[in-house]
């Protein structure tokens, strides 16, 4: 009798697979998918180890407007690639990114960053972006920056620009889906 008991509390309290629960399974998240990402390895006995191949993770689509659209069927792949890579290049530029200040320093004569600061990688993605943003036009650039750069849903632009009708909402979601057309043409993706 004891043994059995033994054996019922070694069971997962769910059945076997209650560890193996699927986004649709989770509490109060609605905006959350089952996702196949690059393995990004371990770390055994102090040293990075790569495994390689994909693993399944849970993927946040609340602050993701590409990820939401191409899960909702809004944008294909390739465009949500193309958007993809226009913020790779965004945040390897480091437009944007808030600078620190340092109390404890003495501060600096205002001449901008110094040529360490500029590297050829840094270089390549302006010229990439500048690139892009001619491409676009600046309307386009404007939507582009705003939904992948400052993370605005297509709502919030509406609302920026003091227009919230149906109509306005779907030009913008139809602007957006050609911009990242171009976007994909540009790199050749298309």
């Amino acid at each position: 009798m004891r043994m059995e008991m033994a054996k019922r509390r070694r069971q997962p309290p769910y059945g076997r697979d209650a560890y193996r629960r699927i986004a649709e399974d989770l509490p109060g998240r609605k905006n959350v998918i089952l996702d196949e990402i690059d393995n990004p390895g371990e770390v055994i006995s102090g040293e990075y180890v790569n495994a390689g191949g994909k693993i399944a993770a849970l993927r946040l689509l609340d602050y993701d407007i590409l990820g939401s659209h191409k899960n909702r069927g809004y944008i294909t792949l390739t465009e949500h690639d193309a958007g993809r890579r226009w913020q790779e290049y965004w945040h390897r530029t480091g437009i944007g990114a808030l600078q620190a200040m340092d109390p404890t320093k003495e501060p600096v004569d205002g001449h901008g960053a110094t040529r360490a600061d500029i590297t050829d990688g840094r270089m390549d993605a302006y010229r990439e972006i500048e690139k892009a943003r001619a491409e676009l036009g600046e309307e386009g650039n404007m939507l582009i920056r705003s939904t992948l750069a400052d993370g605005l849903t297509l709502k919030q632009v509406a609302y920026m620009q003091g227009d919230m009708r149906e109509a306005r909402l779907k030009y913008l979601g139809g602007r957006l889906r050609e911009c990242l057309q171009t976007l994909a043409k540009l790199w050749g993706m298309a």
